[in-house]
């Protein structure tokens, strides 16, 4: 009688890339100022979902971490590719300011390449690229795509 070899059964692996970031760190991540993380920690979802606090129980400070992945599902962010800012993304393509306004006018540019990550209820928008999805969109080669720092 043949024998066969047993099928070895593997665990799944729980994801554990994920990095804490500090308030300075995400404010830099997003290229946002700290008033608007702070706005944002109004909102319950977004404390639900993308706060931890590392402080003591009963104490009055806080010390807040952001799990990077979590931040990133939250606003639809792509993790593997670097979020520009408009300025970064007319410094890479070498356009200008009115540029952007037309594309930001284009609604397929602005699903496949726009994320909104202002505060809910705010009048003004916090627009951010995420760069492969504009190399994408432009047919730019992805090693001239800015990568993730």
């Amino acid at each position: 009688m043949p024998q066969h070899a047993t099928p070895t059964r593997t665990k799944p692996q729980l994801r554990t890339e994920a990095t804490l970031l500090t308030t300075t760190q995400l404010k830099d991540w997003l290229g946002v100022s700290k008033a608007w993380i702070y706005r944002w920690l109004d909102d319950p979802e977004f404390v639900d979902r993308c706060v931890i606090n590392l402080a003591a129980v009963n104490s009055q400070q806080r010390n807040l971490r952001f799990p990077d992945t979590a931040v990133a599902e939250f606003f639809g962010i792509p993790t593997d590719t670097a979020l520009l800012n408009t300025k970064q993304l007319m410094h890479w393509l070498g356009v200008g300011r009115d540029w952007v306004k037309d594309r930001v006018k284009d609604p397929e540019f602005v699903e496949r390449c726009v994320i909104n990550i202002a505060t809910k209820g705010s009048s003004l928008r916090k627009l951010r690229f995420p760069a492969s999805a504009v190399a994408e969109w432009r047919g730019i080669p992805a090693d001239a795509t800015p990568k993730a720092a």
